[in-house]
């Protein structure tokens, strides 16, 4: 998302891919080699840690768009500082809820509040919770819960089927994630 406006301005572009999924970010740069981007214009560096610590801190690399959590945006923040100065962009996670008022049309509010199911929860602009008029929140409920169990069928399912929309993202990291969420305080549903 960040890459296409950079480069048409005329910068070269490293991109750091996620340390659990580097294959879409190496596809999508074999893709910008096959439509004619220059060598060194889109580079793709693969890494954890480490490598986002060397970008980071690197003296000849003037900015930094970090999308991730705070703890991390903190860092990436302190060695920009303590390197050359760089400007530094973040996206820690700050998503807003949906809203759906008495006077909404809720099929699309329905649609609109389902998006989430595209990208696996993983959006800068996906809602990570609804709050519903009571007015309405019956009937929205009910429609959400239908388009869930639609959506279901197309969920976790063999990776490699043409009807699979989606699988689970899972590794260490989030499998210890999920331990710390079953220790807190249930979500609750506003309505």
């Amino acid at each position: 998302m960040k890459v296409a406006a950079a480069l048409a301005a005329g910068n070269s572009i490293i991109v750091k891919t996620s340390e659990y999924n580097p294959f879409s970010t190496l596809a999508a740069a074999e893709l910008g080699t096959e439509a004619g981007l220059p060598p060194g214009a889109l580079n793709v560096v693969c890494g954890a840690v480490e490598a986002g610590q060397a970008l980071s801190s690197h003296m000849k690399i003037r900015k930094i768009s970090f999308t991730g959590n705070p703890v991390i945006g903190r860092k990436v923040q302190a060695a920009a500082a303590s390197s050359n100065l760089k400007r530094v962009t973040l996206e820690l996670g700050g998503k807003s809820p949906i809203l759906v008022f008495e006077d909404a049309d809720i099929d699309s509010a329905v649609t609109n509040t389902m998006k989430f199911l595209a990208f696996n929860g993983q959006g800068c602009t996906l809602g990570t919770r609804v709050l519903v008029q009571q007015s309405k929140a019956e009937e929205f409920v009910q429609k959400v819960a239908a388009k869930a169990k639609q959506a279901a069928k197309a969920l976790g399912g063999d990776p490699l089927s043409p009807e699979t929309m989606s699988g689970p993202i899972y590794n260490q990291v989030s499998k210890n994630f999920q331990v710390i969420r079953k220790h807190r305080n249930p979500t609750r549903i506003h309505t």
